[in-house]
């Protein structure tokens, strides 16, 4: 059985909004947290959430079309990360994200959900698509 030695943290980053979702070491439930608006405070809010969980690896969410291929969210995405990230110096891995939000949205069809529910429970379910990979 896979025991996961990492507080993780995960990313659906978008333009307006940033959906987060954790794991915790020797654990499997992934939960949503409150998403992160993508404004000039983002980097003190996320360091802020990073040092209370004790997050010591990152998965980002990387989109593609249909067919796999990357596409210009994908280039946006690749550079938050190297804006962003890169200088937590925490390990960042990709996942691909392909369709998340759409499950995602159908998941809380029948929750009031907001946008920002939205983009947590597509991290939710980027992160769930990691753990499941190892």
């Amino acid at each position: 059985m896979l025991n996961l030695k990492n507080n993780i943290l995960a990313f659906d980053v978008g333009e307006k909004r940033i959906g987060l979702a954790i794991v915790k070491k020797g654990s499997f439930i992934v939960k949503p947290l409150d998403y992160l608006n993508n404004d000039h405070d983002f980097n003190e809010r996320l360091k802020q959430i990073i040092k209370d969980n004790e997050v010591d690896l990152l998965v980002v969410g990387l989109p593609r079309n249909m067919s796999g291929q990357l596409t210009k969210q994908t280039q946006k995405v690749q550079e938050f990360v190297n804006q962003c990230l890169k200088e937590l110096g925490l390990k960042i891995v990709y996942q691909d994200e392909s369709l998340t939000s759409v499950v995602a949205e159908t998941n809380l069809s029948f929750k009031i959900k907001s946008k920002g529910q939205i983009d947590s429970e597509a991290a939710c379910l980027i992160l769930e698509d990691y753990i499941n990979s190892l």
